[in-house]
């Protein structure tokens, strides 16, 4: 921690990666104190966070904020992002931001949800629809399952494979792995989009114009 304000961004980043995955409540109890700035936690690890029950989870929803179950207000509030015309050059850093670990587009990002290649043939209003509210159609393939393990471990993603012995689960940034059916301690659908709610938590207005602009191209 004591080395944090002292390192490069990159440095940053790795430095929090790790405390996430090794003590995440007290890397949040100490962004909540402000001695840690909240930003350097990515959208994945933020989502990864905000899943289950807990001190965890009710601490990360404080911090990065909690998805609206209101969508529709939720587009509504952007939509005049879709009648601006956008930077697809700043919208493509937008995407390697928030996206990549999911979607490529551009020569960028990881094939783990569904294509992008026909978006560029959506209205505007249609793909921001997709983006905010992914949850309002989908196919089942794009389901996310959560496993939990018998040595403690659970684990969020897609079924990329499944036969009578294993399951190999695919997760955001293209991490697979094949778990055997005796180490499945419970595997159970989420009955909802591979990716959570809430990407406008990390999204303006502007941003979201740049983002629309990139994908469709313009």
């Amino acid at each position: 921690y004591e080395l944090l304000p002292h390192s490069s961004p990159a440095l940053k980043g790795q430095f929090v990666a790790i405390l996430a995955a090794s003590a995440p409540l007290e890397l949040l109890k100490r962004m909540d104190r402000g001695e840690i700035p909240k930003a350097l936690v990515d959208i994945e690890r933020r989502w990864s966070m905000q899943r289950g029950k807990g001190e965890l989870a009710d601490l990360a929803k404080k911090l990065f904020g909690e998805a609206s179950s209101d969508r529709a207000a939720v587009i509504a509030s952007y939509m005049d992002a879709t009648k601006k015309p956008g930077d697809a050059t700043k919208g493509k850093t937008v995407f390697s931001t928030i996206c990549i670990s999911c979607h490529k587009a551009g020569g960028v990002g990881m094939d783990v949800g569904p294509s992008l290649a026909d978006v560029k043939v959506k209205p505007p209003e249609g793909l921001l629809s997709d983006i905010l509210d992914p949850n309002r159609m989908f196919e089942a393939r794009w389901t996310a399952y959560q496993i939990d393990t018998k040595d403690g471990r659970s684990l969020s993603g897609l079924i990329a494979n499944e036969t009578s012995d294993a399951v190999e689960l695919v997760m955001m940034g293209g991490l697979r792995e094949t778990l055997s059916r005796s180490a499945i301690k419970d595997m159970k659908s989420l009955d909802r989009s591979f990716r959570p709610l809430g990407l406008e938590a990390a999204v303006t207005q502007e941003q979201m114009s740049d983002l629309l602009a990139f994908l469709l191209g313009k």
